[in-house]
């Protein structure tokens, strides 16, 4: 379900954060920053911020 919600939003090439999860993912769309850790079996953590003008 992660990779249909990310299909549109462009991969930000860091390193893989390690907090809240190992690995945290970053993407990036217009106005969009979207933030993931798999917690494998327990489930996926996402969280997505917005600020427009």
């Amino acid at each position: 379900m992660l990779d249909r919600f990310v299909e549109d939003l462009v991969p930000v090439p860091l390193q893989p954060m390690r907090v809240p999860g190992d690995p945290t993912r970053h993407w990036v769309a217009p106005g969009v920053v979207a933030m993931a850790a798999d917690y494998g079996e327990s489930g996926i953590w996402l969280s997505v911020g917005s600020r427009q003008r």
